[in-house]
């Protein structure tokens, strides 16, 4: 499925906002909780991008508005 690059960094943005605004925010506890269907589905370079926290979402995990 294809989205518009703009609007997801956009929906990023806001996320990163939103959560920026919370003093007590931890990254999730599980790296990946779809890690079985994502394992299947995904292709290996996708999947282990996923699980290191990097890409296009690494900025929710590596927040440099909060400091």
């Amino acid at each position: 499925m294809y989205r518009d690059p703009k609007e997801v960094e956009k929906e990023l943005l806001e996320e990163r906002l939103k959560r920026a605004q919370l003093d007590d925010y931890q990254a999730p506890k599980w790296l990946d909780p779809n890690y079985n269907e994502n394992k299947k589905t995904l292709p290996a370079w996708q999947h282990r991008r996923i699980l290191a926290r990097s890409g296009r979402y690494s900025a929710l995990y590596n927040n440099a508005l909060k400091s």
